[in-house]
């Protein structure tokens, strides 16, 4: 067998079709990764679109390459077993697929220049992508005994390949029940490659590829041995193959299935507190998902949802899941009395311009009361979403927060996300107000009143000193408080021009008994924000040909990735805050830490004239002295030793307006990254640490953080070289070194 297996190996490499298809196969990932996912562009570092390539590429690539084993008919005088003879081929085939395999890891090697590539999933989807090919090949094989014409065979094999490899889809496009769907599933290879390419180990789809591919050898081998004329071994080759059905069948049962998630984060698997909140469960809990049919074709990530519930669900005994197609009349005005409304979405083509209504929700129902998530696309969060409202369900926790607006600004025009934004993640918001506000807001109750419930101050330019002492003594007394206020305002109107105008504010003031201090100073970071400046006049104020350019405004920092902000954050003229302990903790014992912080090259700007330059044409984009570069505090922390109150300053009081959310977002989504930090830190007030864990487990950095878009779009040339160009020179050189061995064997031989 050994020696067959090298002979088999060695003319396939004196061939020049497996290069070909090793070309192929490379090309295929490569381009579908880089250019059809937009990876220099709007990619990530995030590789299971990369590998849910293979099983498409392989519908061509495997068949091909088990056509090209040599001396098809010859083997019928091999003085070896047919098993043996069978399982020669498909470990030459298979070989030669391991090596296409590894030809493709230069997609990751040039995915790392750009940013984070995690390792263990991507070794996982490897591991489960060679059983994929052994299952391929075996099968290929088998049809290639079984079918005497080599383009009979290869076309039989592409056919079985793309039938396995779509089966899971049917069930889209078909109404089947349930336990047919399964089936359908069950005999899928690329549903059963999915859950690797996530970084998941299922037990279920390793013993099927393992089973599958024994399978099919015995096959393979039975009608070799038959074709030898060895008639009476019929009987006992169909035990050998009924043994090898049960295996596979039995592979297949949930029975002995064990899921093992290798993602850095676990963000796959129930956490430990969650299974602690279902089990408490003693009545039935329903997830019922509204999924439409065709979002699955247009976000493939959307199996996931679906997959997590099933998994939540089989967590506690009193947990029932159901999978509801909202298109049924019979659904439509459920959903509507839930309050879930559809997605619009661009489902448009080359030719063509189409938009489609899809649903994506879960509705949760414990004991005739209800808790809505109204669209989901993946399970960053979910898990957060599920245990946050069942725990509500079932323990009573209530997080609330009081709002008060307390700059000029406007809660329901200049600051219109805030509350629908707390309210979606689960919080009871409340409106209060100031002492000196009492005459405007006869039908509110001032904060003072509410010191159980922690407070949001959103600006501070309109407190008097009254409001300050009272907002002092709430939070002096054991009370919670979030601030979100700068020394200055700045006009951000619609016909505002950016100006800055600070005045003495009493709540600045106050802080200084915490230990907390602004700088008078604006605060600017080469990390920052690129604006997108478009115009329709030449410098000189003549009318021209719009034209667009981009500017980076260092005013506008971008913080990096880091503890209390996972995905980074855009802040819009921040103030930097300086912090003493030793006022602090002469004054209300309390300790302080920083929150959110610059990057090193961060610099402070200041007036002059008594102004402050904010043209974005005309902001410095350095410091001119480079010694004054340093690292700033933009968020701080206070916790009273003494009465347990907390503080939290954040130096930005308009990363959250409505007016600054849209400068920040891209042409498909807006930036909530800063309603993410202001979600955490009333979790943290509120005292649900546990339930914020699981809202940031998942969050991982997988931007392309290495290069900036320019410097990606141009560097396109040399990844085609590391991933297309260089792997191919190899193949070339390895078929020519394998053609000149084979020659020289072949002379030896005469």
């Amino acid at each position: 067998m050994k020696r067959l297996y090298r002979h088999v190996l060695s003319v396939m490499l004196s061939s020049v079709f497996p290069y070909i298809a090793a070309a192929l196969y490379l090309a295929f990932a490569a381009v579908q990764f880089f250019f059809v996912q937009q990876f220099f562009t709007t990619g990530t570092t995030d590789l299971r679109q990369f590998f849910t390539a293979f099983p498409t590429v392989s519908i061509v690539v495997i068949p091909a390459l088990c056509a090209s084993v040599p001396y098809r008919g010859r083997e019928l005088s091999y003085p070896l077993s047919s098993l043996s003879v069978i399982a020669a081929q498909v470990l030459a085939v298979l070989t030669v697929c391991a090596g296409m395999i590894m030809l493709t890891v230069a997609v990751p090697v040039a995915v790392s220049f750009f940013g984070d590539v995690e390792l263990s999933p991507l070794v996982c989807g490897y591991a489960v992508l060679v059983l994929y090919s052994a299952c391929a090949v075996s099968a290929c094989l088998f049809l290639g005994t079984l079918i005497s014409q080599t383009g009979a065979a290869f076309l039989a094999g592409a056919a079985l390949l793309a039938l396995s490899s779509g089966a899971h889809l049917v069930p889209l496009y078909v109404n089947l029940p349930e336990w047919l769907q399964s089936v359908f599933r069950a005999f899928s290879f690329a549903w059963h490659f999915d859950a690797a390419s996530k970084g998941i180990v299922d037990t279920q789809d390793i013993l099927f590829f393992i089973t599958a591919a024994i399978a099919f050898t015995l096959c393979g081998a039975l009608c070799l041995e038959c074709r030898r004329g060895n008639k009476t071994l019929f009987l006992k080759r169909i035990v050998i193959l009924s043994v090898a059905a049960v295996l596979l069948l039995f592979a297949n049962a949930s029975v002995i299935r064990k899921r093992f998630d290798t993602t850095a984060n676990r963000q796959f698997t129930v956490s430990s507190y969650s299974k602690t909140v279902v089990q408490e469960l003693q009545e039935p809990l329903t997830l019922s998902y509204y999924r439409s049919k065709t979002l699955k074709d247009l976000y493939p990530q959307i199996t996931d949802v679906e997959d997590f519930l099933r998994s939540y669900a089989s967590e506690s005994k009193y947990i029932s899941f159901e999978l509801i197609d909202p298109a049924k009349d019979s659904n439509a005005e459920l959903l509507n009395r839930h309050g879930i409304y559809g997605q619009t979405i661009d489902t448009s083509g080359r030719e063509s311009t189409s938009y489609s209504t899809v649903y994506s929700a879960v509705v949760i129902s414990y004991l005739g009361s209800t808790e809505v998530i109204p669209f989901v696309l993946d399970t960053s969060t979910l898990e957060y979403d599920l245990t946050s409202r069942i725990q509500s369900m079932v323990r009573g926790t209530v997080r609330s927060v009081q709002i008060v607006i307390g700059n000029t600004l406007d809660a329901q025009s200049d600051y219109a996300y805030v509350i629908p934004w707390l309210e979606s993640q689960g919080f009871v918001t409340v409106q209060t107000y100031l002492p000196s506000q009492c005459e405007e807001n006869t039908d509110l109750v001032p904060f003072t009143q509410l010191k159980s419930v922690p407070l949001l101050l959103l600006g501070s330019s309109c407190c008097t000193k009254d409001d300050a002492h009272a907002l002092e003594d709430f939070i002096a007394s054991g009370s919670k408080a979030l601030i979100a206020t700068t020394p200055y305002e700045v006009a951000i109107g619609e016909d505002g021009d950016w100006s800055v105008s600070a005045e003495e504010d009493a709540v600045d003031l106050m802080l200084f008994d915490f230990g907390i201090f602004f700088y008078n100073s604006l605060t600017a970071d080469i990390s920052n924000f690129m604006l997108t400046l478009t115009s329709s006049q030449s410098s000189d104020g003549s009318p021209t040909t719009e034209r667009t350019e981009y500017l980076n405004y260092p005013l506008w920092p971008s913080l990096m990735a880091q503890t209390n902000a996972p995905l980074g954050m855009t802040l819009f003229w921040p103030c930097a805050i300086d912090i003493d302990d030793s006022s602090a903790l002469s004054a209300y014992h309390s300790t302080l830490n920083p929150v959110l912080v610059s990057s090193d090259h961060a610099w402070q700007l200041k007036a002059v004239d008594g102004k402050f330059e904010t043209n974005p044409f005309a902001v410095p984009q350095s410091c001119e002295d480079v010694t004054l570069y340093n690292t700033f505090n933009f968020a701080v922390h206070a916790v009273m030793d003494n009465s347990g109150g907390e503080l939290y300053v954040w130096g930005d009081q308009y990363s959250l307006t409505t007016q600054m959310l849209s400068y920040g977002a891209s042409s498909s989504s807006a930036d909530f990254r800063a309603y993410d930090f202001l979600t955490d830190t009333l979790l943290k007030l509120n005292g649900q640490e546990q339930i914020l864990s699981l809202k940031n487990r998942s969050l991982q950095d997988k931007s392309l953080y290495k290069m900036d878009l320019s410097s990606r779009l141009s560097c396109r040339s040399k990844i085609l070289a590391l991933v297309l160009i260089i792997p191919c020179v190899l193949l070339t050189g390895l078929y020519a070194f394998c053609v000149s061995y084979r020659k020289k064997f072949n002379a030896r031989s005469l």
